[in-house]
Parts: C-alpha cells; structure tokens; sequence
C-alpha cells in the first residue's frame, strides 16, 4: 500500500529528558500470548481425566500430586523462587509472556508480595520486585483484576511507602509502581502518584510521561491529577510531563484554564524556549503545544521565542499555533514545510489538523515524495535516531504481491546516510523499506544486499513479527526468496 494521505501529526515530538532515557523506552512490539488454562477451565472432564492419571500411584503420594498438578506454571515458578537457594527473578523470567487470567494466580502474586520486605537500597530483591509487578500489565480475567486491585495493589502501597526513601535516578522500580498504581485507578496509588511528582530524586526519571499516559479519558484520577499538581507546579522531568499531559487536556476542553498560564509557567516556558541545551529543544516543543491556550501578552512573546528557535520542529509548532490562532503567516509557513523532506508529514499533519488541508501543495502527494518523507520521519523519532537523516537516495521501487498482507502494493527501497557528529559515532549507512510496515533492519539489511535480498528479509521479518502461520524459524534471505518466489516474484 503506497504511504497515505499526510494524517494529523503525533504531539509532542518528544519522549524523554535526553537521548540516553528516549532510548530506554522501546516500542511495544507484537508479542505472542500463552494459553493457559485457568480455573474456569477446570471442569468435569478434566478433574475425570486427573484422578485417572494419579491411579496408579501409591496412596499416600495422591493428594500431593493432585495438588501439584493443578498448580499453575506461575504457582510452582514462585514457589521455587522464594525457596531460600531460589532466583525468582529468573524463574518469573522463564515465564515469558505470562498472561494472568485466574484468581488463584493473582491470589499467588498478592501472597508472594506480602513477602517482601526491602530495607536498603542495594538489596538484591529489586529486581524480583520489578518482575513480580509486571505481571500486574498482563491480567485478562476480571476474577484476577479485581483480586490483584483490592489486595495486590494494597501490597505495593506498602511496598512503596517502605521503599520510596532509597529511590534515585537509577531505581526503575519504585516509579515502574506509579505506572500500576495508575493503571488500576485506586486511591491510594493516585496518592502515591502525586506524592512522588514532588519527590526530590523522582522527579527527573523517565517513566513519568508514561505514568502521566494511563491517565487517560476512561481515568476518574484524570482532571484530580492536574488539579493536584497546578499549584506550586512540580519541577525536573515530571514538569514537561506534566505540561504534555494537561496540554492534551486543554485541547479536548476537558480542562479550561491551564496551569501554565502563570508566572511560574510562564518562566519555566521562556526558559526552555531560550535554552541552547539540545536536550531541552523538546521541552521547547512542548511549550510552544501550549501557547494558544496562553493569555496574551505573555502568549505573543513566548511565540515569538519559538517561531525564532532553532530546532526546525519547534518553529513548525510555532507556525502550528499561530495559524490556530488565525494567522495566514503559519499557514503559508507550513504550506512551504510541506515540501521539506525531514518535515512534510508534521506540516501536512498540521494543516490537515487546522482544516487547511487545500493548503499543503500537490507535489507533497506524490507517492515517491511521500514514501522518502515516511523514512525519514521514522528514522527521526528518537527510539531511532533522534534527528532527520543527512541523505536519503532511492535505490529500487517495485509494485508485487506482498505475502504479509496478501495483497499487491507499491514498495520502496531507501538507502540512508547520517554522518558523523553529534550522537553519531562514524558514519551510519542503512536501508529502509516504505510501504507496508515502515522498518529498517539495521544489521540484516545492508547496502550490500540486493534489492531483492533486502525485500526477502523485510518479508520473514513482517510475517514474523505479527506471529503469520507462515513464518520462517529464522529471520534469513534464503527463507524470504522461497515466500516471495511462492507469491511469484
């Protein structure tokens, strides 16, 4: 399928406080889900086919194995893990992708909790801690959610509460808690939660833009939360987290006044619109996102600021809230962005957001000139590398049946270039393939493979990636030729 029509752009641009904390957020990739029998499973027939199974042992053992067997993998790894010559964090860890359905899990994840007890900040448990917590994002039985909402997240309160002195910048554990506390939307982890966007050594970690992103529109802590943190506003990390979380609130109307439109916030926006600091450009962004819910005069010189700045995408924000604002200078700005390789999708996005799509020019629709920007937009956001590549070439562009999504498409083959320089150790060559899954494959895929040996990869890689009946074992050319022969190429 050739790239679509420019859709409304992603805002902010921005992830964490710098390069390093952007990295440590991986995207979620498509992972595979075990099938585990939970105790509804447990019916006539199974508890038939069970005795029958434990006839012929001796008497005295029955019981015990009967037990055993009905134990579930969660059950018997956590009893290993607590015995005292026990890993637990490994055996959590052999679980996999472990899906909590049944109550009696959840029940054995509470007891397992009310076990652990941390006294100082080197202790080797945290880690356990932060294997057994995340088995809190894998519920799907409503038994489970509602044992693991009233007792589990009662355990991690304590836990917390014991805790939350050791936390520093390098502890994910304790603000890995506030994401669960505010996907189970108790009261006493929204407590928690406030309390800690105020804590000293919390307020700069990364996970806070994730913590601030479960308080979504279905959360009844959503509108409590920015009143809780209006005033004083916090300060570190937690701040641009803050400002990126109400900013989404005042744009739905959801919340009329913003908390920015203070001195304080007013302060805080001018520091990062003047600051040469690349790590705070995104914080820029962020703040230039609020300024048309910014009473004038403060709003007309912090504008000013971002339509000044030198990171190309705060100025496209800048061109964003002034035409929002009903000033054809942003829209003739963006019209022109549109044309600019490393920024067309966020100006296109832009004026189709404003409903100024007859706007963006016609050679900006062009299939070839969309597929590059695709590319280089991907490459620029910073799970990748964080800023536009210094030169993208075409090097082949086919129309074939496509065996990951069953159908004929145009496809595209970029090689890249990012020379060396800051954030860049040496230069960097790759190719990246636009138009079905937008993907470079940066040590499989290099520019000394064919064309058609980089489309073979891109096709195991697809089909294994979204888990296709079809899928090779291993990611290979060889298995990629014999698909794409199969489909007639």
């Amino acid at each position: 399928m050739a790239p679509k029509t420019p859709q409304i752009a992603e805002r902010p641009y921005h992830i964490g406080s710098n390069p390093a904390a952007a990295k440590k957020q991986v995207p979620e990739g498509v992972t595979g889900s075990r099938n585990i029998i939970s105790e509804h499973h447990f019916g006539a027939s199974y508890g038939e086919s069970l005795l029958a199974r434990v006839t012929s042992t001796p008497q005295g053992n029955k019981e015990e194995d009967i037990h055993s067997m009905l134990r579930t993998k969660l059950q018997k790894a956590l009893e290993r893990g607590f015995r005292p010559d026990g890993d637990l964090s490994a055996e959590l860890g052999q679980l996999g992708d472990y899906r909590v359905r049944s109550k009696r899990d959840a029940g054995a994840i509470c007891q397992a909790l009310s076990q652990f007890s941390i006294h100082r900040p080197d202790d080797g448990r945290w880690p356990a801690l932060l294997d057994l917590t995340a088995m809190f994002q894998g519920v799907s039985g409503s038994g489970a959610f509602r044992k693991l909402s009233e007792q589990g997240i009662l355990q991690l309160v304590r836990i917390f509460d014991e805790t939350w002195e050791y936390c520093n910048e390098d502890n994910d554990t304790l603000p890995f808690l506030l994401k669960i506390f505010a996907m189970f939307h108790t009261a006493e982890g929204f407590e928690r939660v406030v309390r800690a966007a105020r804590h000293l050594p919390m307020r700069d970690h990364y996970l806070w833009s994730v913590i601030f992103s479960q308080f979504d529109g279905d959360h009844p802590h959503r509108l409590l939360l920015c009143e809780a943190l209006r005033d004083p506003l916090p300060s570190g990390y937690v701040l641009v987290a803050y400002l990126d979380f109400v900013n989404a609130l005042v744009r739905e109307g959801e919340v009329l006044s913003h908390p920015f439109d203070s001195k304080e916030g007013h302060r805080n926006m001018r520091h990062w619109l003047t600051s040469s600091d690349p790590d705070q450009y995104t914080y820029a962004h962020s703040a230039t996102a609020s300024l048309p819910y910014i009473a004038r005069p403060n709003r007309d010189e912090l504008l000013a600021l971002a339509l000044d700045h030198c990171e190309p995408r705060v100025q496209l924000e800048g061109a964003w809230a002034s035409a929002s604002l009903g000033a054809e200078a942003g829209v003739r700005y963006l019209s022109r962005m549109c044309l600019e390789r490393d920024y067309s999708q966020v100006a296109c996005g832009y004026l189709n957001e404003l409903g100024r799509g007859a706007e963006i020019p016609s050679t900006a629709y062009e299939p070839s000139f969309q597929a590059e920007a695709e590319l280089s937009h991907w490459l620029a956001h910073p799970n990748e590398f964080a800023v536009p590549p210094d030169d993208v070439e075409l090097i082949d562009t086919r129309r074939a049946y496509w065996p990951p999504t069953n159908d004929r498409r145009t496809l595209w083959l970029f090689q890249y270039r990012y020379r060396a320089g800051e954030g860049v150790q040496g230069e960097e060559l790759g190719v990246g393939m636009v138009g079905s899954v937008t993907f470079s494959l940066y040590d499989q895929a290099t520019d000394n493979l064919s064309p058609e040996e980089v489309y073979a990869l891109h096709c195991c890689w697809e089909l294994m990636t979204f888990e296709d009946p079809r899928a090779p074992q291993k990611l290979s050319v060889d298995a990629g030729r014999d698909l794409l022969g199969q489909a007639g190429w």
